[in-house]
């Protein structure tokens, strides 16, 4: 169980400190992984990450408060869930992102060396033993494990557990599967927009949709900002939650951490002065003098729809999230 740990207080930045905790990994699973496994695992499924601190082609900051992050490397996730039968051998953080990320190995069933030889001697059909070793130890070779690749972890999931994906997939939480065979009710994540393209929606840490109906081909799913959207019935999408729900919990604790992660600080409009912002200028605390909020360009910030309305996926959209009122 993924759970949150909290500092004792033995300097003022761990007064409030609190990280998440991955799970143990269990001995049989980190006997198989040894240090030299792990790293070439790595290798292959990371690649480099360019920081950019917020700057396009030419230079300019497009994005402000960003920058002096620590160096990251990307890893290649699966979002479309294609390696039929797997299983789960090691829930890993990333850094890119709110969630875990499980290591996931593909099972390929074939003959033991012993067994086929024991195969040519015979008249009929004879199908290959059944293994219940999920790790394929010595005494047991008749499953091969390859293509690893990481997935975003559902939760409530341990290590060893069988992953299935495609539409004879069984209903299990973990399950990638078309809505069209999803129960009605049932909670998912990883969802595609687009058949095949890969999941889209509902990957943040801890979150989840729910399937509320199905009709002329099109599946309703109420998502986390309480919208109401339909999505092609043939678009894939994995039973459960996403892993990590105690992220809301975690407390940086200091500002160092912060810059850690690639936040600068933020200055307030009202501290700037008039030619720098909207908001700045004045005596003291001087109210903002405006009817509404407004950025350094002078448009309004709060209340205000930003959807392009002549977007072709707009009339997919049952009802629209739910958005904060402004207060008079």
């Amino acid at each position: 169980m993924m759970s949150v740990r909290w500092y004792r207080c033995f300097s003022p930045g761990t007064r409030f400190r609190s990280v998440g905790c991955l799970p143990r990994m269990p001995l049989e699973v980190k006997e198989k992984f040894d240090k030299d496994s792990s790293r070439s695992i790595r290798k292959a499924l990371t690649s480099k990450k360019k920081a950019h601190g917020g700057r396009n082609n030419r230079g300019v900051i497009t994005a402000r408060r960003l920058g002096g992050a620590h160096k990251k490397r990307y890893r290649q996730v699966d979002f479309r869930r294609s390696s039929g039968e797997s299983v789960l051998c090691r829930v890993e953080y990333d850094p890119n992102r709110s969630s875990w990320l499980g290591l996931v190995m593909q099972i390929k069933s074939s003959p033991s060396a012993a067994t086929r030889g024991s195969y040519s001697g015979s008249t009929g059909p004879v199908s290959p033993p059944r293994c219940d070793d999920p790790l394929g130890s010595r005494a047991c070779t008749v499953r091969k494990f390859e293509n690893p690749h990481y997935i975003v972890l559902p939760s409530s999931l341990k290590e060893l557990t069988h992953l299935y994906s495609g539409e004879e997939a069984p209903i299990s939480e973990g399950n990638s599967m078309p809505l069209s065979r999803v129960p009605v009710g049932s909670m998912v994540h990883n969802v595609e927009l687009t058949k095949g393209k890969g999941g889209q929606l509902v990957r943040a840490a801890g979150v989840c949709a729910k399937l509320l109906a199905r009709e002329e081909g099109f599946a309703t799913l109420k998502l986390p900002s309480r919208e109401f959207r339909q999505v092609h019935e043939g678009c894939y999408a994995t039973l459960g939650g996403v892993s990590n729900p105690f992220n809301a919990n975690i407390v940086m604790g200091k500002a160092g951490r912060r810059r850690w992660l690639g936040k600068r600080p933020m200055t307030r409009g009202s501290a700037m002065n008039v030619v720098d912002h909207p908001h700045g200028g004045g005596e003291g605390k001087a109210p903002i003098g405006k009817p509404q909020p407004l950025n350094m360009w002078g448009k309004a910030t709060r209340c205000v729809k930003t959807r392009n309305r002549k977007k072709k996926s707009t009339e997919r959209i049952v009802r629209r999230r739910i958005t904060r009122k402004r207060k008079r």
